[in-house]
């Protein structure tokens, strides 16, 4: 237990370019992140939010690493404001929607994305409002509902990060509303085809 957070971290920096080496590494501070403040705290403290994100662009390409580094950061990014200007500084949203647009097929990097984001913008953070929409953020929540019109889990995270987005911020509402209404269109059409079912 003592100093696990530690090696972790330092496992990552010493091993950045095995990609076997920082999945298992970021499934490892999403557990310890999980619902506990004092682990979320030690692990951005250690270096940890910088190590996750750095793993997310060293290896794009890594569905694994993707999902896990995500899955990492929605934890972190639980209820902690701390962690969630962190994640931004450390440009995580940016890595977040990249990794959105490399693996568009797969659900479950999809739905860790989704779910970052949303954490992200919770309590109306205004600012990481305006730095989603501007790492397009928007299209690539729009698109994946799209893509994955018979995920009813992935639908609905993604209709959560799109009404945080609006919610208290009316610069970005109209893009947002605009370019929500093919995903809607995509949530009315599988409903219609689960109700026939």
């Amino acid at each position: 237990k003592e100093g696990g957070i530690e090696a972790v971290v330092l496992a990552m920096r010493q091993h950045e370019g095995l990609a076997a080496v920082q999945e298992r590494a970021c499934g490892a501070l999403a557990n310890l992140a999980c619902n506990n403040n004092n682990n979320m705290t030690a692990i951005a403290k250690e270096g940890g939010i910088k190590a996750v994100v750095s793993a997310m662009r060293r290896h794009e390409d890594s569905a694994g690493v993707q999902e896990q580094a995500c899955a990492a950061l929605v934890n972190l990014a639980n209820s902690n404001n701390a962690n969630r200007l962190a994640i931004a500084k450390a440009g995580g949203i940016k890595a977040v929607v990249t990794a959105m647009r490399q693996h568009k097929g797969l659900v479950g990097v999809q739905e860790k994305a989704c779910a970052v984001l949303r954490n992200m913008t919770t309590s109306n953070s205004n600012a990481n409002q305006i730095a989603i929409a501007e790492a397009g953020g928007i299209d690539a929540v729009v698109s994946v509902m799209q893509r994955h019109a018979g995920s009813a889990d992935l639908q609905e995270l993604a209709c959560e990060v799109l009404d945080d987005l609006t919610d208290g911020y009316s610069d970005y509402g109209n893009r947002v509303a605009v370019q929500s209404i093919l995903g809607l269109a995509v949530i009315t059409i599988f409903a219609t085809g689960a109700a026939a079912a």
